[in-house]
Formats: structure tokens, C-alpha cells, sequence
């Protein structure tokens, strides 16, 4: 019998959910961790990164629905909803689900108040100066006075906090801290990058690509800062093929063989979540030996030399990324960055958990 399968998996390593929290935790001192895991926890799975993560202060996702979807599945702790309510039926469910909500612009907050009191807790997000979502700093106190008791903590959002010497970092903080100042209240302001780099962590934070082993710094290195691979990115080697020099290979000929070379076909490609502007070059594991892609990543496959791996045989794993092949390095040879490859590879392949480890690609 035959799969209804595509071949390419995603196998996520549960322990290593656990560590990297641990990482965050010790970073965060004092201050509550708040995981995020939205967008299916980055690829990764919300309800088995739930349960892998269940020594976080609370959890963070983005929509109402993936916040019910959680307290459905028997998630007891708080939730934050990055995105809010935009309609009575929704804040009456966050009541319902005992869910905290932000409100980001005064129309969510116009809606608030001709919904029927006992309302949701509430964070309220000030633009501190991503330019994205939150209200103007000058409405913070006429927002904060018609939220009352309700209002529980404030929190923005770093611009740059990949970039620690960026001087918007330092400009956002102090807004910040002069909100906090002003108001009294608790603050978040600090992602994953934030809880490594910079000192001043306030209540909570909010780690979350650092939490699947991916470094929030820009150029960093995962491993440096003790975080390790969550998702294992593999699929087999279906061809083996002997081209001689001159050859081209794959769509629009891109590629042509610099010598006699054996050229492998592994069966992922862009239909799998694999980057298709990854160019040749870019690392592939099999057997533990780093070969190259060659050519254009297709739908369904992409192309690899096979010349460093003399051993290759059909039916052999290749590692796209993961354990033995950072997923950052992976995205900087397709001008992405990890999280878009993590999404994308999670929605698009069979998912395996493993609490153990991977093999060797």
C-alpha cells in the first residue's frame, strides 16, 4: 500500500522545545515568560508545543481562534491574543474563555464599550515606534481611563531588536519606560531577541522564534546562544543520476556540470515548503556529508551534487535543515529569514514528534 503522504517530513524534537525554554527562562530573570505560538507555533504545532512548553508563565498567539482552539484542547494557562476582538461576539468570548486581549487602535476600544460589562482582561499596545499596531502615545491615558480596572499591562513592540545596536532600540525604550513611569502599570516589551541582548526585561516577555532554535539575532549563531533545532527538515533520495561535463540541469538550465558528477534528486521541493529561491550552493546534509544544491528548486524536488557524499544510495535521508544544518544559514542562502522556512515547511509536511532526536541526515 502507498502513502497518501508527500515523502518530506518535519520531525520536532519536543526536548528540545523544553530546552531552549529553559534558555529564555534563565535570560528572563525574574521577569514572566510568555511563549509564543502562533501560526501553529511557527510550523511546529500549537497543541504539542503547548504541552512541550507547559513551564511558560502563559502563551501568546496571534488570532481569537487559535486562542479558543488551545483552551478547547484543555490549556489552562493565561493567554494573550496579539490581534484583539473586532466585534461584541468576539470580546464576549474571550470572557467566555477566560482570554486576555490587546487592543491595538481606539476603534477596538469603541467596540469595547458597547459590549456588555463583565469585560475581558486587557493589555493595551502603545506604537512606541514600529509603525505597525498600537494606539498614538498621546492616547494612552484617555484609553487607559475608559479601560479602568480592566486594563492589566502595557506592551510594545522592538523595530529592531535583531539589530541591538539599532538606535530605534534605545528610543523605544525609552518611550516605554516613560509610559510605564507615567501610568504605574506592568510592561512587555521584549521579544526573543530583546531577552538576549538587551538588560532592562520589565514584567513579562514574549520569546518565540528562539523558543524552535532559531537565533533572533541578525548573523547570529543558534548554537552560541545554547539554543538547539527543534525542527528537522528531511526527505529521501529517490535518483541517483551520472552526467557528464557540460551537462545542464534542471529548469532553465541554470546549472551546468563543471565535471563528470554524480547528481542526486531529492524528493522535497517548493510544494513542500522548501525555499524555491534558494540558489546552488546552499548546504544539504546526506549521510552527515554537507553537498550542494545545484540548479532550481522545482515543486517537487531539487537537485543536489553528490560528489562530497560518495556513499549516497537511494532511499537515503537528506537533512534540508535542523540537527547538523542551522535553519538560519539555510534561509540566508534563500534572502529569508527563519521563520518564513519554519511556517512554511511545518504547514506543508507530515509532522513527526520526537522526543530523542533526530537521525543524521
Amino acid at each position: 500500500m502507498t502513502s497518501s503522504h508527500r515523502p518530506a517530513r518535519a520531525i520536532i524534537n519536543t526536548n528540545a522545545l523544553v530546552h531552549n525554554l529553559r534558555v529564555a527562562k534563565k535570560a528572563a530573570g525574574s521577569a514572566r515568560v510568555i511563549a509564543v505560538i502562533k501560526a501553529d507555533a511557527y510550523g511546529h504545532g500549537m497543541l504539542k508545543a503547548a504541552e512541550a512548553l507547559q513551564h511558560a508563565d502563559g502563551f501568546a498567539v496571534a488570532t481569537l481562534s487559535e486562542a479558543i482552539a488551545l483552551r478547547t484542547a484543555g490549556v489552562k494557562k493565561s493567554i494573550l491574543v496579539f490581534q484583539g476582538g473586532r466585534s461584541e461576539e468576539d470580546y464576549r468570548l474571550a470572557q467566555q474563555y477566560q482570554l486576555t486581549l490587546t487592543i491595538h487602535n481606539l476603534q477596538q476600544l469603541d467596540q469595547l464599550e458597547i459590549t456588555p460589562q463583565p469585560w475581558p482582561d486587557i493589555w493595551l499596545k502603545v506604537d512606541t515606534g514600529m509603525g505597525r499596531m498600537g494606539i498614538a502615545i498621546n492616547d494612552v491615558d484617555s484609553a487607559l481611563n475608559r479601560l479602568g480596572d480592566t486594563c492589566k499591562q502595557l506592551m510594545s513592540h522592538l523595530a529592531c531588536a535583531d539589530e541591538p545596536s539599532d538606535p530605534l532600540n534605545q528610543t523605544q525604550i525609552k518611550r516605554f519606560n516613560q509610559l510605564l513611569k507615567t501610568t504605574g502599570l506592568a510592561g512587555s516589551l521584549m521579544n526573543s531577541a530583546g531577552i538576549l541582548r538587551i538588560d532592562n526585561l520589565y514584567d513579562a516577555v514574549r520569546p518565540g522564534i528562539m523558543l524552535y532554535g532559531s537565533s533572533p539575532i541578525a548573523g547570529g549563531d543558534a548554537a552560541k546562544q545554547q539554543l538547539e533545532p527543534v525542527m528537522t527538515l528531511q526527505a529521501p533520495l529517490i535518483a541517483i543520476n551520472s552526467h557528464k561535463t557540460g551537462d545542464s540541469i534542471g529548469y532553465g538550465a541554470d546549472y551546468v556540470c563543471e565535471d563528470d558528477m554524480l547528481v542526486g534528486v531529492i524528493a522535497i521541493g517548493y510544494g513542500d515548503g522548501y525555499p524555491r529561491h534558494a540558489v546552488s550552493g546552499t548546504p544539504v546534509l546526506i549521510n552527515g556529508v554537507e553537498c550542494s544544491l545545484i540548479g532550481k528548486v522545482s515543486m517537487d524536488l531539487l537537485t543536489v551534487d553528490l560528489r562530497p557524499s560518495t556513499d549516497a544510495k537511494m532511499g537515503d535521508l537528506a537533512t534540508l535543515w535542523g540537527v547538523g544544518l542551522s535553519v538560519d544559514l539555510v534561509a540566508q542562502k534563500a534572502s529569508t529569514i527563519a521563520y518564513e522556512l519554519l511556517c512554511s515547511a511545518g504547514a506543508s509536511c507530515q509532522r513527526e514528534y520526537d522526543s530523542k532526536g533526530t537521525q543524521d541526515g
